[in-house]
């Protein structure tokens, strides 16, 4: 966070949201709002749940009661199969694109290993990165992908 990346919340236990009832929803993401307070002196704003498994009615009561906005990716590095870090580096400079989100997961040996190769062959295609809430302030065509109504698993 002090180096400028931006914090969001994850859920406490990774539970499947949409499998759960909203006082449990609450449970989860309030225990971690807190937990990030305590750390950074700040609540975040936004959330991505677990698994990507969520639908329109619980992303519209997560930002109207949790007061966070759920936020998805575009692009999966499919990282969490544990493929080797060059072939996460080749399969993303093929299918990303320009306002993509790039789902990665620092759990794993690979992707941490991926990472700064990753970056700088972005870079090297003409890529920038910014956080969220950057995208979200300087794009209004991104901000139409954040509809809470839209572009939602479900």
């Amino acid at each position: 966070y002090n180096e400028g990346h931006e914090i969001a919340n994850h859920a406490f236990n990774h539970p499947v949201l949409a499998h759960i009832d909203y006082n449990s929803v609450h449970e989860q993401l309030n225990i971690t709002s807190n937990n990030i307070y305590n750390a950074i002196q700040q609540y975040p704003k936004y959330m991505r749940p677990p698994y990507g498994n969520t639908n329109n009615k619980l992303n519209e009561h997560i930002y109207m009661n949790e007061k966070l906005i759920p936020v998805l990716w575009s692009y999966d590095t499919l990282d969490w199969k544990r493929p080797k870090p060059e072939d996460i580096i080749k399969r993303t400079l093929k299918h990303i694109k320009p306002g993509d989100v790039i789902l990665c997961h620092d759990i794993h040996p690979t992707t941490i290993d991926a990472i700064p190769g990753l970056i700088d062959a972005l870079r090297n295609n003409g890529y920038s990165f910014m956080k969220l809430s950057d995208m979200i302030n300087e794009s209004p065509e991104y901000v139409k992908q954040f509809n809470i109504k839209t572009n939602l698993r479900g």
